[in-house]
């Protein structure tokens, strides 16, 4: 694997490119997009492993951090979704130009799937296939998810009194609006991630799609009928795991859920799961 900068001035992208073994090269090339904060930590090794295990079998890889993020230049803070959506189609640019793929298509996590739909309005070209894993289809529950797991995380603290009982303090409202999780936001992000809705879905361009979600969770119907409206054929897959994208910790949850990484993996190869 090489690790790299790329993105224009002063390279503010940091990725990752697995090329594809030369004896297995099958022209196809996957482009791992990360979702938002904590989630991003807990799906790092996954997508490290599934990268690796594509490029064994002839299948070029990057993964990349958008800007504010990871090992990519600038703060949490300076992070917004219209910059996030410019980052992933320069992505897009450099795993094609770097492996030369004649087809290449993107696997989504969480947020990840919200940038990619708004990346694909005038991208040329367009990925051939998406995957979904879990995707966020509702901003506003997606954010209540997330001040609520930030807040289970404070209640040790709230406990020990090193922070005042859970709204005693007009701290608060900052707190759940400028952090979450221990990763700081811009301060138009929240309102940013509350706009977000299924109708985001429509902009997709790809011949097909799945859509992963876990056990017993179903294909939310807004979302269905979203990418049938942009004509994708999208095929719904349940994964036997819970997997906690929030948690600090493994307890109790896989860091690596296999059924996941399975799954992933004979999607992209086109094998039948």
């Amino acid at each position: 694997m090489t690790p790299l900068r790329f993105g224009g001035p002063d390279n503010p992208l940091y990725g990752v490119f697995h090329p594809a073994h030369p004896a297995r090269n099958s022209g196809h090339a996957v482009l791992l997009c990360n979702p938002l904060g904590q989630e991003a930590v807990r799906i790092h090794r996954l997508y490290r492993l599934l990268a690796e295990e594509l490029a064994q079998a002839g299948t070029a890889a990057l993964r990349f951090d958008y800007f504010g993020t990871g090992e990519s230049l600038g703060e949490d803070e300076d992070g917004q979704l219209d910059r996030w959506v410019d980052d992933l189609r320069l992505a897009h640019a450099e795993l094609l130009r770097r492996s030369r793929a004649r087809q290449l298509s993107w696997v989504c996590a969480r947020l990840a799937g919200v940038i990619a739909a708004r990346a694909c309005v005038g991208l040329t070209p367009a990925p051939h296939r998406i995957g979904l894993w879990a995707p966020v289809v509702s901003g506003e529950a997606y954010l209540a998810e997330l001040r609520g797991a930030h807040e289970r995380a404070l209640q040790p603290l709230r406990q020990a009194g090193a922070l005042p009982p859970t709204g005693a303090d007009t701290a608060e409202g900052t707190i759940t609006c400028t952090e979450l999780l221990g990763f700081g936001l811009h301060p138009e992000l929240p309102a940013q991630l509350a706009r977000v809705g299924a109708a985001d879905y429509r902009a997709l361009r790809a011949s097909e799609a799945v859509v992963l979600t876990h056990e017993p969770d179903p294909m939310p119907e807004d979302l269905a009928q979203a990418l049938n409206g942009a004509g994708i054929a999208a095929v719904h897959q349940s994964v036997p795991v819970h997997f906690d994208w929030t948690s600090e910790e493994a307890v109790n949850t896989a860091l690596v859920p296999q059924q996941a990484l399975q799954a992933l993996s004979q999607w992209i190869r086109g094998i039948d799961a």
